[in-house]
């Protein structure tokens, strides 16, 4: 078999699919939470069983969770056990509730989490770590898989309309962004010019133009219905980091107010032909006038990168969204019970048990109130409206999809969170060094994703190896993870 006809059959298996239920990526997304629960479960039981210092030893921790959290995740995402979904879920359940009855018995829970300022400031800093590690390690497992048999198909990023796992990958990655960003976190602002803001991203242009180069220099294998020919996932970030600083005014509800009016107008015009010429159009138009050279160059980049252009539309909206829901349902409570509270005498911001209370009930309240109206609004526009979500487009469907299933993973979170009383330090050491250099973590996935590609025949190999490849890899990542954070302490920005 010759390389070229290799590259196209790998460009064949990840292409034409129509995904699955939401229900089913809900199930799948479920092994986080629970793996936390576990993680957390056995840590405080190490505890009372008297040996701290085994429970806070981080080579321990990082055992503990590979094995409750990241095998899990792994293994939900592949066909082993495609066709009894539920069984690991079962098994984990199970798990979850004995180490939940054996935590109950040997532990005294009526404190509240919820002490002082800076508490609850880590508190929700910790919930957002496990959140974008999460994240990021399904996407780490995704990008990989998806090119074995293992993988099952309706995971695949879905070619024209449906709900794939993989789809939430890069939207899922933006969101986790602004959840944590500046603005959701205090609520200002950082102006900046177009060009500064181009100064800044640039790291991130050269990281796409390398990829470019080499993706084209090596013919490895391309999805171009994903972005397009040329487009990739860094050129869309770049092109988020360049939009949002340069257009966040003092007036936020502005901004907001001008990002709901271009979704709407661009929904509407997808729904007027639009979506047609993103799913159906060529990638070269032949029939434009020679004698204009620039013309003719711009709209066939148009064309060949249509997908990937019109994407920033709705992943800068998911950006801004994102960032509102996370202001209003996390950071905003904090900031408002500590107002106008009082100072202990170490001068730090101090609640009363029955105030940090109605803190983490407003907590609580909000993320399901957002939750609810996410899926409520899901069901409304796809089903009511008719509206089919559209990761080519990115249309309204698929941004409020988005956000209904993160929201929900978030809230999931928060759930598990305050019945442990998650401590300050949280016993999930290679979560926390993908967190600290979350960007440089997605490169090298991505890089070993080309090697794994490049060294063998992925189509070829059997659900076992294949297996036992992506436990390999995702090893791989958290050791050179947790070299970062735990040898070196370093931190790229």
């Amino acid at each position: 078999m010759s390389y070229t006809s290799l590259k196209e059959q790998k460009e064949s298996f990840v292409t034409g699919h129509s995904g699955t239920s939401t229900a089913e990526i809900l199930l799948v997304c479920s092994a986080i939470p629970i793996g936390v629960f576990l993680v957390l479960a056995l840590n405080r039981s190490l505890q009372s069983f008297g040996t701290p210092a085994l429970a806070c030893n981080w080579k321990v921790q990082a055992f503990v969770e590979w094995m409750c959290l990241l095998l899990p995740m792994t293994l939900s995402q592949t066909r082993l056990i495609d066709n009894d979904a539920a069984r690991l879920v079962s098994v984990l359940l199970a798990g979850s509730v004995m180490s939940f009855l054996f935590y109950f018995v040997t532990t005294n829970t009526q404190k509240s989490i919820m002490v002082s300022e800076e508490c609850c400031l880590q508190f929700c800093r910790n919930l957002f770590t496990i959140y974008r590690s999460a994240i990021a390690y399904m996407t780490f497992i995704a990008i990989l898989a998806v090119d074995f048999n293992v993988f099952p198909r309706r995971f695949a990023k879905t070619e024209t309309s449906g709900c794939g796992l993989m789809d939430l990958g890069a939207a899922s990655y933006v969101l986790s962004g602004a959840m944590c960003s500046k603005y959701a976190r205090s609520g200002q602002y950082t102006y900046q010019s177009f060009w500064t803001s181009m100064k800044k991203s640039l790291p991130i242009i050269i990281l796409g133009c390398i990829r470019f180069l080499t993706t084209k220099g090596i013919e490895y294998q391309e999805h171009a219905s994903e972005y397009g020919i040329h487009w990739n996932f860094y050129f869309t970030l770049a092109s988020i980091s360049i939009i949002i600083p340069s257009i966040s005014y003092r007036n936020r509800k502005l901004v907001c107010s001008l990002f709901f009016v271009i979704t709407a107008i661009y929904q509407l015009s997808l729904s007027n032909g639009l979506q047609e010429v993103i799913e159906s159009y060529p990638r070269v138009i032949d029939n434009i006038d020679n004698d204009n050279i620039i013309y003719s160059i711009i709209a066939n980049i148009f064309a060949a990168n249509r997908e990937g252009i019109f994407g920033c539309i709705g992943y800068a909206a998911l950006y801004v969204t994102g960032e509102e829901i996370s202001a209003y349902c996390i950071w905003s409570p904090v900031k408002a019970r500590f107002r106008n509270s009082k100072k202990n005498d170490d001068n730090m911001f101090m609640l009363e048990k029955s105030q940090s209370l109605l803190l983490e009930k407003s907590m609580c309240v909000r993320l399901q109130s957002a939750t609810f109206i996410l899926w409520a609004l899901y069901y409304i526009i796809t089903q009511l409206l008719s509206i089919s979500v559209s990761r080519r487009s990115t249309n309204t469907s698929f941004i409020v999809w988005c956000l209904a299933v993160n929201v929900s993973i978030l809230l999931s979170i928060y759930f598990v969170m305050i019945r442990f009383e998650a401590p300050t330090k949280m016993p999930l050491p290679i979560f926390l060094a993908v967190n600290r250099n979350g960007l440089v973590m997605f490169l090298l996935a991505n890089l070993l994703t080309g090697a794994v590609n490049l060294t063998i025949n992925t189509l070829n190999t059997h659900d076992c190896a294949a297996a036992f490849i992506i436990f390999a890899y995702l090893l791989a990542i958290g050791i050179i993870a947790l070299i970062f954070d735990k040898c070196l302490n370093i931190t790229f920005k």
